[in-house]
């Protein structure tokens, strides 16, 4: 009975996940590894890094799959070596670390592209302030992002290179909006989660409550649940930070407060100006869209246990337990027993489009072991992430080590439960219309597939090209690195 059911799961599975092309098999073989990231240049190549014990590998591959080259250099964790960012260039890869003894400074390194060969280059300034100091780096867009913080001037910089030299600086003074409070967003509370619209549709990645959205003109940094000292008492909200890339001009916005109690708590997704904040509490689960250009509120929704959830499409999902993981997706068919399964989450949020004129949104809570207090504290150390976004998804295995619980590579550590609504894109009433999947869930589906298949990845990793996925595995027992392509093109 139990294989006609494994069978049975594997079947659906397979089909569920034909939106699924291989691209490459090759063999990498790396042992006892950290964990994988990656980073793709202009014409398609990929650079594949894998942290090692006693080293780090590298393997560079073409825009077909075709593996070019391979390398090694001794950069690993227990020197207390680092991966703040890559960059993707015709000819070689550039990845970087900070400098030791060195403040406001950062360590390229070169990989040849056609070699493989690494070298350590010049260390180069990247910041003018020696007393300022880095808060968060990561890459987006082709080019390599560090945030440097002097806490004293209230003066927050931002360094963007787009190759191994000296960068361009942007420059924004926070008093100019009278905010104190910057230190505590960006170093107290830890790193960010850099988030890459059609990818980031998972409740793991947007339980983050600090997010940063990187686009070519500016970055908007968004916070939540933030213990504000100048806030109202018992009062948190949402804040927005924008940074132009183009001028040193830096904007902040605060969504109105709300009171923290009955176990009120909220999370916030950004998309195309408009912020989605998602309030859970004991009374009600609620839905807020504001327009940040305009600062006003456009819609509300609020439901109670007793309550029909009117924007809820099909029965909500829950997957997974609080210290494993299950390859069944377990439907909700109750308001009630949905409040019992948000109680010990934190909030998730994430939209995208689905056609013109048409939201899909994802709403729901993520829970690994901890009570949610200890959770909301530690959010930030469970996602200590080299890259952020979905390069940083297979760093959860350390994570998973930590916490000595299984994993899931897309989804995380523990319980995702949620349910979707689509709803129009001008008013944000109900719109009929038919879910559909996205890169992220496909990815989830072909996870659960090798899963059933006894597949054990020694590591994964996930990259974007062109608008498709890659999700990457590294075969334990063939030394096979594993390589489907996922398109957004539904």
């Amino acid at each position: 009975m139990t294989r006609l059911y494994t069978l049975l799961i594997a079947l659906f599975l397979t089909s569920s996940a034909l939106a699924q092309t291989p691209f490459s098999s090759v063999s990498f073989p790396v042992n006892n590894i950290n964990h994988l990231t990656a980073e793709t240049n202009q014409a398609g190549d990929v650079c594949i890094v894998a942290f090692g014990h006693l080293g780090t590998d590298f393997l560079i591959l073409d825009d077909q799959g075709k593996k070019v080259s391979t390398g090694n250099y001794p950069y690993n964790f227990a020197n207390g070596s680092t991966i703040l960012g890559m960059i993707g260039l015709p000819d070689r890869f550039i990845y970087f670390d900070e400098t030791p003894n060195a403040p406001g400074t950062v360590q390229p390194y070169k990989v040849d592209r056609q070699t493989g060969q690494v070298i350590m280059l010049n260390s180069v300034v990247a910041v003018p302030d020696k007393n300022s100091i880095l808060t968060t780096a990561f890459s987006a867009n082709g080019r390599f992002y560090a945030l440097f913080l002097n806490r004293k001037a209230n003066i927050l910089y931002v360094s963007i290179f787009k190759d191994e030299h000296t960068p361009e600086v942007r420059t924004y003074s926070l008093n100019s909006f009278g905010d104190k409070q910057m230190y505590g967003r960006l170093v107290k509370r830890g790193d960010l989660q850099l988030m890459l619209p059609g990818v980031d549709q998972n409740m793991y990645s947007n339980s983050a409550f600090s997010k940063i959205y990187a686009s070519p003109d500016k970055l908007m940094i968004t916070f939540d649940m933030f213990d504000n000292p100048d806030a109202p008492k018992y009062s948190r909200t949402t804040e927005i930070l924008t940074l132009d890339l183009k001028q040193d001009k830096a904007t902040f916005q605060q969504l109105p407060y709300l009171t923290i109690g009955r176990g009120l708590i909220f999370n916030s997704y950004l998309h195309q100006n408009k912020i989605y904040r998602f309030v859970v509490s004991n009374l009600a689960i609620q839905l807020e869209v504001h327009d940040l250009a305009a600062n006003k509120l456009l819609k509300h929704y609020s439901y109670s246990q007793q309550d029909s959830i009117g924007i809820m499409v099909n029965d909500a999902i829950k997957i997974g337990t609080p210290d494993s993981w299950s390859p069944q997706a377990k439907s909700i068919k109750t308001t009630k027993k949905l409040f019992s399964k948000f109680e010990h989450g934190i909030p998730a949020i994430a939209v995208d489009t689905l056609t013109f004129g048409k939201l899909q949104l994802m709403m729901g809570t993520y829970h690994v072991q901890e009570s949610r207090a200890a959770t909301i504290g530690g959010a930030a150390t469970r996602r200590a992430a080299v890259f952020g976004g979905p390069a940083a998804l297979p760093l959860i295995l350390l994570g998973a080590a930590l916490q000595g619980t299984s994993i899931t590579m897309t989804e995380g550590v523990g319980v995702s439960t949620y349910f979707q609504s689509i709803l129009s894109s001008d008013n944000f009433e109900t719109a009929p219309d038919n879910l559909r999947k996205s890169i992220q869930e496909k990815m989830s589906d072909y996870e659960r597939l090798l899963y059933t298949q006894k597949v054990r990845p020694a590591g994964a990793v996930v990259y974007t090209y062109q608008g498709k996925a890659y999700f990457g595995y590294l075969d334990k027992e063939t030394k096979l690195l594993n390589i489907a392509a996922f398109s957004k093109n539904y």
